[in-house]
C-alpha cells in the first residue's frame, strides 16, 4: 500500500488534542536506550502512564511515543515503531488534564516553585468588627507593581552506555538551568534563561583500533526578555532567543517578535530574526527569516479558532523558503476535541528538484472523544515530506530523497477503565512510505494498588512491522512507593524477523530489563536514577544514568 493523501483530509478538519481544561507540559530527554527515552518530568508534574508524547527533533521532524512508566520526577517513554529517537536534551510536549495534581504549575512554567508562606495577620480575630465584611475588596496588582522573583530549576545529569564487548561506549555529562526572573526592571516583564553545558564521550571500535571522541559544548535554548501579553496589556514583545510565541511551528528565533490580542480573543503579529540550526550547538546567523501570522478566535476562550502564518527565509543572503502554516482547533462538545495543522511550501523556478508550485510538506490531524471520564478514543493522521530548502536542517540531502520521500500514518487508540483499579489500552497504526507499508499495534492492561496503595502492574502485548524487520513483543512493568522513594522495574522482549535478509541470522530476539528510582532529598532537591540492561542477538549493553535537580 503506497502513500495516501492524509494531508488533504487534515486541512479540511478542525481540531485539538487539548481540551479547554488541558495544559501542555514541556519535557526534556535525559537518557536514551534503543526505542526508549527517559524525560525529566513525572507524576509530580501531572504525567501518567499512557499519556502521548510528541518530540520535535533537531532535524525538524516529529517523533511520537507513549509514557509506559512514570515515577515522581521522571518518566519512561516508549517510542512508536518507525519513529526516530530524539537526542539527549531534545524537547517534547505532553498534554494532560488540568485536574491532575501538579499539572497546572507545570503548564505555567513555574514547576516546583516552593509555596509562598502567608504573611501573619495584621489584626487579631477579637479586633474584627462584626458590622464590616469579613473579606476586603480585592484589587488586582499590575505586573509592574509586583516584586521581582526568581524561579526555575537547575540540574546535573549523566548518561552512559557500555557495550559488554567493550567496543562501543558512550557517555554524556551535563549541567544546566531553566530559570525565569519576573519583573527585573519594574516594567512587568520576564527574563528567561535555559542553557546547558555538556560533554559527550565515545569509544568506538573499528578495524584500525579504538576511536575516541570527546566534545564539550554549551547549548543555549532560551535567553529572552518578554513584556506584555497579559489581560491588561494586549501587546506582547519578545527579544532574544526564544520559541516563537504566536506560531511555535515556525521554530526557534534569534530576534524579536510582536503579538497583539484583541478583545474577542483573536491575535495577529510579526517576527524577524535568525533561525538557529536545529542541532545541539545551535549555530545561528546563517538563516534569516521574517514572518507574519493571524489567528481568528470564534470565542473569547479560544476553544474554536483558525490561524495562518507566512514565513520567508534567506540562507546566507539567498532566497530560500516560502512557507505557509495553517492550523485550526475546534471543541464541538465537552466530549469531542479536534485539531489540524498543515505546512505548505511554495516553490518557484529556482527550485530544481520539486519544480514550481505549492506542495503539502507536512500535515497532522488528531481528534479525541471522551464520552466518560474513564474511557475514550483517539484518531490521528499525519503526512510528511522533505522540503527542498538550502538550510541545513534535514538529514536526507540527496535529490532522490527530497523528491520522493513521503511518510503517511493513520492510527486509532482507545482506553477504558474496568472497576476502580483496572485500565485497558489499545492502539493500532498503519503506515506507508515511498517504498513500503506496514501495521503496528498493541494492547495492554494496568492494575493499580496490587502491592500497596501507590503501586501498579502493567502488561502489554505488541506487534511492530517496520521497513527492515517485523515481529511481536511483550512488556511487563511494576511500580511501587517505599516511604517517599518511588521505584519501578520492567522487562521487555522483542522477537524480530529481518526482511529481505540473505544471511542465516534473519531471526533476532532482544530483551531489556529497565528500572528507575526517584529519591526526594529535601523539599527542593531530587535525585533520580535510570538503568537498562539489554541482551539478545547482536545486543549486549548496559545503560545507566542519574539526574540531580533542584527547584527554586
Amino acid at each position: 500500500m503506497k502513500a495516501f493523501p492524509y494531508g488533504a483530509l487534515a486541512i479540511l478538519l478542525l481540531g485539538s488534542f487539548a481540551r479547554a481544561d488541558d495544559v501542555r507540559i514541556e519535557i526534556r530527554v535525559t537518557s536514551a536506550a534503543g526505542s526508549t527515552v527517559y524525560v525529566d518530568r513525572g507524576s509530580a508534574n501531572g504525567l501518567a502512564d499512557g499519556d502521548r508524547v510528541q518530540f520535535r527533533l533537531d532535524s525538524g521532524a516529529i517523533a511520537n511515543g507513549t509514557i509506559r512508566n512514570v515515577s515522581a520526577n521522571s518518566a519512561r517513554v516508549e517510542l512508536d515503531p518507525l519513529s526516530a529517537r530524539p537526542s539527549l536534551g531534545s524537547r517534547g510536549e505532553v498534554v494532560v488534564p488540568d485536574s491532575r495534581p501538579g499539572a497546572s504549575q507545570a503548564g505555567r512554567g513555574d514547576l516546583g516553585k516552593p509555596p509562598v508562606d502567608h504573611p501573619p495577620w495584621t489584626q487579631a480575630p477579637e479586633s474584627w468588627d462584626k458590622d464590616r465584611p469579613l473579606l476586603a475588596p480585592a484589587f488586582a496588582i499590575t505586573p509592574e507593581e509586583r516584586e521581582s522573583r526568581l524561579f526555575g530549576r537547575a540540574w546535573l545529569r549523566y548518561d552512559g552506555t557500555w557495550d559488554a564487548q567493550g567496543d562501543r561506549n558512550y557517555g554524556l555529562a551535563a549541567v544546566g538551568t531553566d530559570m525565569t526572573l519576573e519583573n527585573p526592571f519594574g516594567d512587568g516583564g520576564a527574563l528567561r534563561l535555559d542553557a546547558e553545558a555538556f560533554t559527550r564521550m565515545s569509544d568506538v571500535g573499528s578495524d584500525d583500533g579504538l576511536y575516541q571522541y570527546d566534545d564539550t559544548r554549551v547549548r543555549l535554548d532560551r535567553f529572552s526578555y518578554q513584556v506584555g501579553g497579559t489581560v491588561d496589556r494586549p501587546n506582547q514583545f519578545l527579544v532574544g532567543r526564544f520559541m516563537q510565541a504566536g506560531v511555535p511551528e515556525l521554530g526557534l528565533l534569534d530576534g524579536g517578535e510582536w503579538n497583539h490580542r484583541t478583545d474577542g480573543g483573536s491575535e495577529f503579529g510579526a517576527s524577524v530574526g535568525w533561525m538557529p540550526e536545529p542541532f545541539p550547538d545551535r549555530m545561528s546567523f546563517q538563516d534569516l527569516q521574517a514572518a507574519i501570522h493571524y489567528r481568528h478566535a470564534f470565542d473569547v476562550k479560544r476553544q474554536n479558532s483558525v490561524g495562518i502564518a507566512y514565513q520567508n527565509t534567506w540562507h546566507d543572503g539567498e532566497q530560500d523558503r516560502n512557507l505557509f502554516v495553517l492550523d485550526a482547533e475546534a471543541r464541538p462538545s465537552e466530549e469531542l476535541s479536534l485539531r489540524a495543522a498543515a505546512w505548505v511550501d511554495l516553490y518557484d523556478s529556482a527550485d530544481t528538484i520539486k519544480g514550481s508550485g505549492p506542495e503539502l510538506t507536512q500535515a497532522r490531524f488528531s481528534g479525541t472523544w471522551t464520552p466518560t471520564p474513564g474511557a475514550g478514543v483517539g484518531l490521528f493522521l499525519s503526512e510528511q515530506r522533505i522540503p527542498e530548502i538550502l538550510r541545513d536542517e534535514f538529514l536526507a540531502r540527496r535529490a532522490d530523497d527530497v523528491r520522493n520521500s513521503v511518510v503517511d500514518r493513520i492510527g486509532l487508540n482507545g482506553w477504558t477503565t474496568v472497576g476502580q483499579r483496572t485500565r485497558l489500552d489499545a492502539r493500532i497504526e498503519q503506515w506507508s512510505d515511498e517504498a513500503d507499508d506496514g501495521v503496528n499495534g498493541e494492547i495492554g492492561a494496568t492494575f493499580s494498588e496490587l502491592f500497596g496503595a501507590r503501586s501498579s502492574l502493567a502488561a502489554t502485548l505488541q506487534y511492530a512491522d517496520g521497513s527492515y524487520s517485523s515481529g511481536p513483543g511483550a512488556r511487563l512493568q511494576a511500580r511501587d512507593t517505599f516511604g517517599s522513594t518511588n521505584v519501578s522495574l520492567g522487562l521487555q522482549s522483542f522477537w524480530f524477523s529481518q526482511k529481505d535478509y540473505g544471511g542465516e541470522d534473519d531471526q533476532l530476539a532482544q530483551h531489556s530489563l529497565f528500572g528507575t528510582v526517584d529519591v526526594p532529598l529535601s523539599d527542593h532537591w531530587d535525585l533520580s536514577f535510570v538503568g537498562d540492561r539489554s541482551i539478545g542477538d547482536e545486543l549486549d549493553s548496559w545503560t545507566v544514568g542519574f539526574l540531580l535537580q533542584t527547584r527554586f
